[in-house]
């Protein structure tokens, strides 16, 4: 980015977020314009449409710069133009490419395609030379991905082997946590908040008793099936299915307004249903734009970068509680300031203790965890503190402390030395 004059590591990263939003809108676009028939109704079209775009989860995951959402945008293209008529042409190769471009990204799409070949072979009945074509130019594209690595290693490596390797033969993976086999069935339901996941159980089963052969279905629950095998499990893991909730939701709200005996009611129930949705998103939306993700790290790393450019910075933390080293010698180095330094304090008593140097900005950092009363603010306030910012803000964390944001204890509040 410095040779386009971006330098600022935030500006760098806003700037890459803007890429992937602008992709992943061109490709839902392309999605809309090969779907849009699907229905008839002019009803059913708008509520695709905003569910397609504004679905609460859908502009959160897809400003994200990273493997889940740029592997999703190639899935998407790929859905496009699956099911068009492949024997002439250079679709074929188009869609070769894309699924190498989607596994380079993420290997773990493999489990996907596995679904899509299924599909094709006994869904499709796709011939054996279109799917040579697909096989070839996924493989060129592969072999393209290993040139890239041993152009970067200066030896050849053959990535996807050695992250196999490591994660499911040596397990290491495991090492950060491992979930029952029902994980991700469990967050389907909990995760986009109770409303959306109801609606969205509700249409797996009606896909998996009425459309079964759908391409979108085989392709989600064969990722979801080996997903489910493997004992590391998180909940990003499912961000490039995501997009195939919304045309499988409006399916399933189309079989239900065509079944005339009930159609009336099934009318009002589904209009009930769609305003409590329409009510629910925008609430998510409305949280999602006001905070930054996760535990809030790098937008209280943003804040100092803003708040304290070029100023010389000790920041007095608590265990777990410096943005840049939250998890102690994992750096989040991308993000870190020249002159910020730390030192550690093992509690809020040792602040009777410092001494400060005044000719620079002093900062206290927690956890939430470590105010366990009011009377731990106060002794906050009685040293100097200032109370100037919040991870994630109090108000957000009452709608959904555990699902979204994790322990209301992980978030990290910063206060400032006042001179």
């Amino acid at each position: 980015m410095g040779k386009v004059g971006i330098t600022d590591s935030h500006q760098t990263a806003f700037a890459l977020r803007l890429l992937s939003a602008v992709f992943t809108l061109f490709c839902l676009i392309i999605l809309i314009l090969k779907t849009k028939n699907n229905f008839n109704s002019i009803y059913l079209r708008v509520i695709y449409y905003c569910l397609t775009f504004f679905l609460w989860y859908v502009p959160f995951i897809s400003v994200r710069f990273s493997s889940e959402t740029w592997s999703a945008c190639f899935l998407i293209l790929i859905l496009c133009f699956i099911n068009d008529d492949l024997s002439k042409g250079v679709k074929p190769y188009l869609i070769g490419v894309f699924i190498g471009l989607s596994f380079l990204f993420r290997f773990q799409m493999a489990f996907a395609f596995i679904g899509l070949g299924l599909w094709l072979l006994l869904i499709k009945k796709e011939s054996w030379g279109v799917i040579s074509k697909l096989i070839i130019c996924f493989l060129l594209v592969l072999a393209l991905g290993s040139i890239i690595d041993f152009w970067f290693y200066k030896s050849f490596v053959f990535t996807p082997w050695e992250y196999y390797k490591k994660n499911i033969i040596e397990d290491i993976a495991a090492s950060f946590g491992t979930s029952p086999w029902d994980f991700y069935v469990r967050k389907l339901w909990t995760y986009p908040n109770f409303i959306v996941g109801a609606i969205l159980c509700a249409t797996f089963i009606f896909m998996l008793l009425k459309k079964f052969k759908s391409l979108y279905l085989w392709v989600f629950i064969s990722f979801l099936i080996f997903h489910s095998l493997i004992s590391h499990k998180e909940e990003r893991f499912l961000f490039p299915m995501i997009y195939l909730f919304p045309i499988m939701i409006v399916e399933f709200f189309n079989y239900l307004s065509n079944i005339t005996y009930y159609k009336e009611v099934l009318k009002r129930v589904s209009s009930i249903v769609l305003g409590i949705l329409l009510i629910s998103n925008v609430l998510g939306l409305v949280l999602l734009g006001s905070r930054s993700a996760g535990l809030g790290l790098v937008g209280m790393s943003q804040y100092i970068h803003e708040n304290y450019r070029g100023k010389p910075i000790i920041a007095y933390s608590t265990k777990f509680a410096n943005p840049y080293d939250l998890w102690d010698g994992l750096r989040m180095s991308y993000y870190n300031e020249k002159n910020f330094k730390e030192q550690k304090i093992n509690s809020l008593k040792q602040l009777d203790s410092l001494v400060y140097d005044t000719s620079k900005v002093n900062v206290l950092m927690i956890r939430k965890l470590d105010l366990s009363t009011a009377c731990d603010v106060n002794y906050i306030e009685r040293n100097g503190f200032v109370f100037k910012k919040q991870s994630i803000p109090d108000w957000i964390l009452k709608f959904d402390q555990k699902e979204m944001y994790g322990e209301n204890s992980d978030i990290i509040v910063l206060y400032e030395l006042q001179k």
